[in-house]
């Protein structure tokens, strides 16, 4: 799977802890991840929380910490990954409205 880059619904199959496809392979480590982001969305559909026996400890998310679930070949936490990223757009959205609160208000809104 790997070298078609992301490619659209790939996510699919694993999230419904069924790795064997043309793209994403049935590999041990594709097993693996499938059984995590499958028991995962099991998880959250039963009971509005990730958390299940297959992965880490997954804290909810606020803006503080800004914590997420990175699920690859070490599924893991990380605080605020793209960090940088976000905060470029908070820059440009604080710009286009004017202001910093114009900007919580946007970020808000378009759920950043």
């Amino acid at each position: 799977g790997a070298h078609w880059g992301a490619v659209h619904g790939t996510d699919l199959s694993p999230a419904f802890a069924n790795p064997p496809t043309s793209l994403t392979g049935n590999s041990e480590g594709g097993k693996r991840l499938a059984k995590e982001l499958g028991s995962s969305f099991a998880a959250f559909a039963k009971t509005g929380n990730p958390n299940n026996s297959n992965i880490a400890a997954w804290s909810p998310y606020d803006t503080k910490r800004r914590a997420v679930m990175i699920f690859d070949g070490q599924t893991r936490q990380v605080n605020d990954p793209d960090a940088e990223l976000r905060e470029m757009w908070e820059r440009i959205l604080a710009k286009e409205c004017g202001s910093k609160r114009g900007a919580k208000r946007t970020r808000a809104h378009l759920d950043f």
